[in-house]
């Protein structure tokens, strides 16, 4: 996927936050599934980051760069930190720890944003955002 990039409008920022959004359309599903583990690590530990969860090796970075933002707009999660990177692909850069801050947002996420039962739709839906890569 091509992200065309209008260096005219906007700044840097307002382009990071468009582009993001076009990910986290085009990868809907399997963006929700990877928050609900996000969170689910959370709620456990109390503290996550990149390294804790179960990605797809094909998964690109910039793909990651978009989970976070919801529980950050909620001000359910803040960094507590960086750690390095345990993905062949990141090369042991650095990632954020995040911890919660209100388990209770994190809480009401999850009621708002269930996941599909599985079967055969749920397969068929990430198997299409998979083609579309």
């Amino acid at each position: 996927m091509m992200i065309h990039h209008n260096y005219r409008a906007g700044n840097a920022t307002e382009r990071r936050d468009a582009a993001l959004k076009l990910l986290d359309r085009e990868n809907s599903l399997r963006l929700l599934v990877i928050r609900h583990q996000f969170v689910e690590i959370l709620l456990m530990r109390g503290t996550a980051s990149l390294n804790d969860l179960e990605l797809p090796p094909e998964l690109r970075g910039k793909f990651l760069g978009s989970l976070h933002r919801p529980f950050i707009a909620l001000n359910a999660i803040t960094e507590a930190g960086l750690v390095r990177s345990n993905r062949p692909n990141c090369h042991r850069r650095r990632v954020c720890l995040w911890r919660i801050l209100d388990s209770a947002k994190l809480h009401g996420w999850i009621q708002a944003n269930p996941l599909p039962s599985p079967g055969p739709a749920r397969q068929q839906m990430l198997a299409f955002e998979s083609e579309a890569k």
